[in-house]
């Protein structure tokens, strides 16, 4: 069957006939077919290693060959090059709590609660040009398919910027310095229409390691104009508007090089950029990933228990009530057991009954509000405070309880 004028050698064409369906939609011009011989040479002029697929305009497209031990890997819509998973979807995750299912503090934020620089739900924390500017809130408002729950900011105060960032620990990020990682998460807008500016950033830190200065702000800045960050914290990617709507999507910043000299930490930030807000404008996201490589790969769903555990290593509030004895007038030790080991020897808060520093004496049922100032722990389970004179004039061996928070976080 002759092509354009030109002659088909059938001696070119082993073991298969050229027929019109197989020819279908190729347009076959006379500068691709040569001397009468179509090789694959002349139709592409592809690298080695590479390969063909369809892109998201279904034009056939090269897609080069991947990184040593890479696998190709397919998100339901497009493909990319991916770390081999072993079986499985064994992709390491580096941040903890990205689906916002654990709310060991609550699952609102208001009123103080909110404020800027604070911790929220387990290992995010709000950053904002103000107080009170979001309320914060777990919330199951998400699309099917995503986590149970989301990360709900819904606007306090109007026309301020506002976030959430994580920070990650040395030792669950020393493999990514130096290298190239990807982020993705998947969030939505709703409201007036105003939200419509979201970024994400990762950021270095090249201060002490695991002695991030939480508030990585410096100047929040215009509208559409990056925060400037404090000194040490760098941007490892440009941030830019990655156009949220009012549905749920995947949002994807991949090969990401985290090559700030002395890196000891990296952040995840992510944040409206707009200073032109309305009351009850809401931002949520969930399914929050960075991981290591060029490109992202599906979000890797940690059973509730395994990461309630991960967050317990920051952050442990028990249900029940720890048992004090008191050695003197002015002291008493706690034995506390601990479900995990703790990143570093923790601060502790007394919560009874809602009230900071309330102890509740056993004998009798009273409550007495103390100083309590908190000296440290001599093994991972003991615990001993010093309380003020003149607090309390009790004695020697009374038993004592009341129920603590315990805070390790970076």
């Amino acid at each position: 069957m002759p092509i354009q004028g030109q002659t088909i050698d059938t001696e070119n064409i082993a073991d298969d006939a050229v027929t019109t369906a197989k020819i279908k939609d190729i347009n076959v011009t006379t500068a691709k077919v040569a001397d009468d011989n179509i090789t694959a040479a002349k139709m592409f002029d592809l690298g080695r290693g590479s390969i063909l697929y369809g892109n998201a305009s279904a034009v056939t497209t090269e897609l080069t060959k991947g990184g040593a031990s890479e696998v190709l890997t397919s998100d339901g819509t497009d493909i990319a090059w991916a770390a081999a998973g072993g079986g499985g979807n064994t992709v390491y995750n580096a941040i903890i709590n990205g689906d916002m299912t654990i709310a060991q503090r609550g699952t609102a934020f208001r009123a103080g609660d909110n404020d800027d620089d604070s911790y929220t739900l387990d290992r995010w924390y709000v950053l904002s040009d103000g107080n009170d500017i979001v309320d914060v809130t777990q919330t199951s408002d998400t699309a099917v398919g995503d986590s149970k729950y989301a990360i709900q900011l819904d606007v306090e105060t109007i026309d301020k910027k506002f976030g959430i960032v994580q920070i990650i620990e040395n030792v669950n990020c020393h493999e990514m310095i130096g290298d190239n990682v990807s982020l993705s998460f998947r969030a939505k807008v709703a409201g007036s229409g105003k939200l419509d500016n979201v970024k994400a950033g990762v950021v270095a830190w090249s201060g002490s390691s695991d002695s991030v200065t939480s508030d990585i702000i410096s100047a929040w800045g215009a509208e559409d104009t990056n925060p400037t960050l404090i000194a040490n914290a760098t941007f490892e990617n440009t941030p830019a508007n990655l156009n949220v709507t009012t549905s749920y999507a995947t949002y994807k910043i991949e090969n990401i090089s985290i090559d700030t000299a002395s890196t000891n930490n990296i952040l995840v930030f992510i944040w409206s950029d707009v200073i032109d807000t309305d009351l009850t404008d809401s931002v949520y996201i969930t399914d929050v990933q960075l991981e290591k490589g060029t490109a992202t790969t599906t979000f890797v769903r940690e059973l509730e228990s395994k990461n309630l555990s991960n967050c317990q290593r920051y952050y442990f509030a028990p249900s029940g009530n720890a048992v004090g004895i008191a050695y003197s007038t002015k002291g008493m030790v706690f034995n506390i057991s601990f479900p995990m080991v703790m990143r570093s020897s923790p601060s502790a808060t007394i919560e009874y009954g809602g009230t900071a520093n309330k102890l509740y004496r056993i004998q009798t049922g009273a409550t007495q509000i103390i100083t309590l100032n908190y000296f440290g722990n001599a093994s991972g389970t003991t615990h001993l405070y010093d309380l003020s004179i003149g607090d309390w004039t009790g004695g020697t061996g009374e038993a004592w309880n009341t129920q603590f928070a315990y805070n390790s976080e970076l």
